[in-house]
């Protein structure tokens, strides 16, 4: 079955086992048949023979744009598959169109919600250096502008025409206040004083003491009634001078205009509607903001920690700038990122911020990060599984970004007990493949224990580990090959190669393949590398492979010498020959290379210990037990030890209740006739004739 064709293949008939001779079980690759002397004579291809089904898988989950279509990758072993996985995912994805940028800008409007725009490639970077100009040119050529002779004549003729208002006001107020008899003079202080006239000079303080009380009840009526009038006249002067600093401001804003439009004009010719306008908006904040753009001196720090403070305060003139947070200027293709850390912040993005002089934490658009999720956009990410499960909030984060397909950078710092204030941007938009890479029983838990975990990951990509097509060994030499020269290794001889062969052959135990995960092989090929150079060798030759080998073996059997220096010694004793009933010869693998031996005891009516010792209990549950070798092929008619031997192993290990039951009672029935004790018509001579007959094929029909 494959890709193209999903009919199944005929099946055979199953051969008849046979037991194989020493050199059937030894797997030699002559080095003569090999086509090439070393691999520098080795074309190098692409090494994904074997992997259809996971290449499919991969195709098909990028190119499909609907939502959920994103990927688990499972079966890829070591420590580099992120970066294999990515160097793959580029040659898939080199055909597809290269992201433009994102940028964040200031919305006047609502400041704690930042505008996000999408820019074509490499035009983020340019609107912000086009406004980092702009504002550059207006702090040299405003304030030059307003210093201009014409534009300080204009000051001046309204203030000259304000002024005659204000003068006919006030004449108009002291000849309302004579006719009431008083003269208005201004107080140093401030205020008006009010000053008694008679016959139009002012009343000496003995003319005010000699008043009758009629007369000054009269002069205090008087002085209330022109005490109003003045409250009136200082109200108009008051709106006059409103009015004159708007015509002043006003003249400002069109002297200012003159300059900022052609700029702005300049620049919105260049970008889409949406940014023009911005451009609008941001030209109306620029006319309303003109103090901003005027020489003020530099006032000393109030404050020490400003210094510490990244930028030191914060200049009302950061509203004009432009927060790139994905500038795609550099990039070809769709962006193939690798996390190797997914934290919330790493992943969604962050809100960073400073301190405020006075001691504060505060933040501006221009803090706002990007995350790998928005970095990704138009490609994919590639992120360890059991890492960002293990990260608080963000597995159900992840999983709400790509259900709705948007973005949403929040400010995430739970240590920040003193922030005061906090930016929510825009949601933005993204399509972005997410890669989990883990294993396949994790795939399995989160499928049946995640309702939205199979609607999110809707592909799953299984690479093999090992392939046996006619191409193998062309793919196994072209590996090799890349390996040593992406590595700078010295060339490996034809003998070094099939060295390796063998490795690997052996390493997925058929010689009929090879193997199709490199990161075993490729250790053995640094290894043998090593032990070349270190002999002053120009070429890695069989010798060298054979004792990287031999050296890994050596570095972890000094727990297997050490048996076999107490079977030598009689400490440790082991019987081969003859056979003892419910008696059986185990072995317990510690390591790869290193073996215990064990003995297993099986007592009828025992059933708790299924036909094992303690530490042969000990060491199942832990999946140490391999093998099983018996020692009694009498305890049961018909049956050969190995089969057995394979069945108990599997009993154990499997935790099979069922195969367990059965072992126990054919063991039990077994001794029974060993001691002649088996009473005809008893339980054990009823469960003797349920397992009777030909009881290899009934072991067969138990395990099928």
């Amino acid at each position: 079955m494959t890709a193209t064709d999903p009919t199944p293949p005929a099946l055979l008939p199953a051969a008849t086992p046979r037991e194989l001779s020493a050199n059937e079980v030894t797997f030699t690759v002559p080095a003569a048949e090999l086509p090439f002397a070393t691999t520098a004579e080795i074309a190098v291809a692409p090494g994904w023979v074997g992997q259809e089904r996971a290449l499919a898988a991969l195709e098909l989950g990028l190119g499909v744009t609907h939502a959920g279509y994103n990927i688990y990758v499972c079966g890829l072993g070591g420590t580099q598959r992120e970066q294999t996985l990515a160097t793959l995912l580029t040659e898939l994805t080199r055909s597809f169109p290269r992201p433009g940028d994102r940028v964040l800008v200031q919305n006047f409007q609502n400041r704690d919600r930042p505008r996000t725009f999408y820019l074509p490639a490499g035009q983020g970077k340019e609107l912000r250096h086009e406004l980092q100009e702009l504002v550059e040119d207006l702090k040299r050529a405003l304030p030059e502008t307003f210093r201009k002779e014409t534009f300080e004549e204009e000051k001046e003729r309204l203030a000259e025409r304000f002024g005659h208002e204000g003068e006919e006001i006030a004449k108009a107020l002291q000849q309302r206040a004579a006719e009431k008899g008083f003269a208005l003079q201004p107080h140093p202080q401030g205020g008006i004083i009010f000053i008694p006239l008679k016959d139009g000079r002012p009343m000496e303080a003995e003319e005010l003491q000699k008043l009758t009380e009629a007369e000054q009840e009269n002069l205090r009526q008087r002085e209330r009634e022109v005490s109003r009038e003045v409250k009136t006249m200082l109200r108009r002067q008051q709106a006059l001078g409103r009015r004159l600093a708007r015509e002043v401001k006003a003249a400002e804003r069109r002297v200012a205009a003159d300059v900022i439009n052609p700029l702005l004009e300049e620049i919105g010719q260049h970008y889409s509607s949406e940014v023009q306008q911005y451009l609008t908006e941001l030209r109306e904040h620029m006319l309303d903001n003109l103090d901003d753009f005027r020489d003020q001196p530099q006032a000393p720090a109030p404050f020490p920690f400003a210094a510490m403070a990244p930028g030191g305060y914060e200049s009302a003139l950061v509203d004009y700038e432009v927060n790139v947070l994905v500038d795609n200027s550099g990039v070809t293709a769709a962006p193939v990122i690798i996390e190797p850390s997914p934290a919330y912040k790493n992943l969604f993005g962050a809100v960073e911020r400073m301190v405020d002089p006075s001691g504060k934490l505060v933040t501006n658009f221009t803090r706002i990060k990007a995350g790998s999720l928005l970095r990704a956009h138009g490609g994919c990410v590639i992120i360890n599984a059991l890492d960002a499960l293990s990260e608080p909030l963000v597995w159900r984060s992840l999983k709400r970004c790509l259900k709705s397909g948007e973005l949403e950078i929040e400010g995430y710092d739970p240590f920040a007990l003193f922030a005061t204030s906090a930016l929510k941007p825009e949601p933005i938009r993204i399509s972005t493949r997410v890669i989990l890479t883990g294993p396949a029983e994790l795939f399995q838990l989160l499928y049946f224990y995640d309702e939205e975990f199979g609607e999110i990951f809707k592909v799953r990509a299984d690479f093999g580990y090992e392939v046996g097509d006619k191409e193998a060994r062309a793919s196994f030499y072209a590996q090799v090959a890349r390996i040593v020269r992406e590595e700078q290794l010295p060339p490996f001889t034809a003998a070094a190669v099939a060295a390796l062969m063998e490795f690997g052959a052996r390493l997925i135990n058929d010689r009929r393949k090879l193997p199709s995960q490199w990161d075993p092989v490729s250790d053995v090929m640094r290894e043998a590398a090593f032990w070349c150079r270190k002999q002053d060798g120009r070429e890695v030759d069989a010798t060298h492979v054979h004792q990287a080998l031999e050296q890994r073996i050596f570095r972890l059997n000094r727990y297997e010498e050490k048996l076999r220096e107490f079977i030598r010694d009689g400490t440790l004793l082991v019987d081969l020959d003859g056979s003892k009933v419910g008696q059986l010869n185990g072995l317990a693998v510690a390591t790869p290379v290193t073996g215990d031996s064990r003995r297993l005891h099986g007592q009828p009516g025992d059933h708790q210990r299924r036909a094992r010792s303690p530490d042969e209990r000990t060491d199942a549950r832990q999946g140490r037990v391999h093998h099983l070798r018996l020692s009694a092929p009498h305890l049961r008619p018909g049956f050969s030890p190995q089969p057995l031997g394979q069945r108990v192993l599997r009993a154990v290990v499997l935790r099979d209740r069922g195969r367990q039951r059965i072992i126990h009672r054919t063991l039990r029935v077994a001794l029974q006739l060993e001691r002649g004790t088996l009473a005809p018509g008893s339980r054990c001579h009823r469960q003797r004739q349920s397992v009777g007959g030909n009881s290899t094929d009934r072991w067969h029909q138990r395990e099928d």
